[in-house]
């Protein structure tokens, strides 16, 4: 996982190549957001979200399950449902990667019965249960 240093270092790095007239990718911002969750600055990670969406940018399901991943990793469930829900909200799609963090994040801090709200919630929407549900 990326240092806190470096992840703002990597934000410099953005800020640097906006200055320059560089059009920042989905890419470059779905890796900057990840490395912010990773090291539990979601505060950083949001304001790059910001940031990309006031670019015209959207945020894919990918920024998103790093958001959850970051407040799940964090035993921040309540931010992580938050974080669901804007998604759900704005027309995106969970998959199997979604739930499963959402699972163990409800599981690591003892939400079992949301768990299983969960797990029905992707069999009601026909999600195939991989290895790493269970």
């Amino acid at each position: 996982p990326m240092a806190a240093g470096k992840m703002t270092e990597a934000q410099n790095v953005l800020k640097r190549l906006m200055q320059k007239g560089v059009a920042p990718t989905t890419v470059l911002y779905n890796t900057i957001v990840d490395g912010c969750c990773r090291a539990e600055n979601m505060e950083a990670a949001l304001l790059v979200v910001e940031e990309m969406e006031a670019n015209d940018m959207k945020a894919s399901r990918i920024i998103y399950n790093a958001l959850l991943n970051g407040y799940c990793k964090m035993q921040k469930v309540t931010s992580a449902e938050k974080v669901f829900t804007e998604m759900m909200q704005k027309g995106l799609m969970a998959d199997v990667v979604t739930y499963n963090i959402l699972l163990d994040g409800h599981g690591k801090v003892g939400q079992y019965k949301r768990c299983f709200e969960i797990l029905e919630e992707m069999k009601a929407k026909g999600l195939k249960l991989n290895a790493v549900t269970y």
